[in-house]
């Protein structure tokens, strides 16, 4: 009875704490500045801007989206933040259903399920009026779509559209591990196989032609995004938040992406907030990395656990070569949490399931 209120009244808690956020995040871009000011048109005249100037691949749909409620409707800036956050509780929301129907025989991943919830770092990038919202949601959405393997489905194929209209590149990533996953665990025929990959083919095509527009590739794509990222780590040398990615292991970048800063590493109250975090998502990690090796013959791995593992890695090897920022990092790296989040539940949840089919193999022989 207790846990029923708890299901019940918990999404409103989530809402509030995630308003939470919006208002943080207001405060933090006024004395800071940030790209969130750039979306609203902060001190920028319009008069001579259409709306459907912005109607192209990248960061401006997120002004087409703003355009109007700045021009038109004179929205102030305060409210950008709250209709962002509204928008990105869609994605909390169904992430929040998700879990609860993933870890419903299990206490523990159950309760860890709230805690992942509840991290601050998406809440606060997903306040904020820019894309990092509207990702998070399509990602939400695709990570819904693939549990329930209904990747043919409209809002599965809206969903990658949105990520590969916003960001290619991380639409690249998605359509890599997503064919890895499907070719390894798909259970395709000849046929199948060969349809798939006509129009996998294609869609790289097409996200790379929109690359090309938005990353301005003429000539060898490979020199380009080395001159990229080089241009970005000369950049963000001077920056009071540097890391230096580009001195380190590919096993470190991959690890200071996700799990850094740790305690102690950096001062201030933002990094002792966020370093917390990061432990205690090190500690998750760690834990249901046991559980896989202790269990790895019995643990059940299908489309979506082989996506994700591909998605969070790549992710990471696309990034850790550029963005030698800690608040770049912070911001980019939610685009995963999606799929570790659920990745982790799920193992934990199939936990109870294993101890389960030991009992009952135990009490067979007995």
């Amino acid at each position: 009875m207790k846990n029923q209120l708890f299901i019940k009244f918990f999404p409103v808690v989530l809402l509030c704490y995630h308003f939470l956020f919006a208002y943080v995040g207001w405060n933090y871009i006024l004395q800071d500045h940030g790209d969130a000011s750039r979306y609203w048109f902060v001190s920028q005249d319009l008069s001579q801007k259409s709306w459907f100037s912005f109607f192209q691949p990248g960061t401006d749909i997120v002004k087409m989206i703003t355009f109007p409620l700045v021009k038109y409707l004179h929205l102030p800036f305060w409210s950008g933040f709250i209709l962002f956050s509204l928008f990105s509780f869609i994605g909390f929301y169904r992430l929040w259903k998700l879990i609860l129907m993933i870890s419903f025989q299990s206490k523990i991943a159950f309760f860890v399920g709230i805690i992942l919830l509840l991290l601050p770092n998406l809440h606060l990038w997903t306040s904020f009026i820019g894309k990092e919202s509207i990702i998070f949601v399509a990602i939400v959405l695709m990570t819904e779509k693939l549990l329930d393997k209904k990747m043919t489905s409209p809002v599965f194929i809206l969903a990658f559209l949105i990520v590969a209209i916003i960001r290619p590149h991380v639409a690249v990533v998605l359509l890599v591990s997503f064919v890895i996953a499907y070719f390894w665990k798909g259970k395709l025929t000849w046929k199948n196989k060969a349809y798939f990959g006509a129009i996998s083919t294609m869609s790289f095509l097409g996200i790379y032609y929109l690359l090309k527009k938005i990353a301005f590739i003429a000539g060898n794509p490979f020199e380009r995004i080395a001159h990229i990222y080089d241009y970005h780590i000369k950049g963000l040398k001077k920056t009071t938040a540097y890391v230096p990615l580009d001195e380190y292991s590919l096993p470190y970048k991959i690890f200071t992406f996700y799990y850094r800063p740790l305690p102690l590493e950096r001062s201030g109250i933002f990094y002792e907030i966020w370093s917390l975090e990061n432990l205690t998502l090190l500690l998750l990690c760690i834990i249901v990395f046991f559980i896989i090796v202790k269990n790895f013959k019995a643990t059940k791995c299908g489309i979506f656990d082989i996506f994700a593992i591909f998605a969070v890695l790549l992710l990471a090897f696309m990034y850790v070569y550029g963005y030698a920022n800690y608040g770049l990092i912070a911001r980019t790296k939610i685009m995963a949490m999606p799929f570790i989040y659920v990745l982790m539940v799920k193992i934990l949840s199939q936990k109870v399931e294993i101890v389960a089919r030991q009992d009952a193999q135990k009490e067979t022989s007995s």
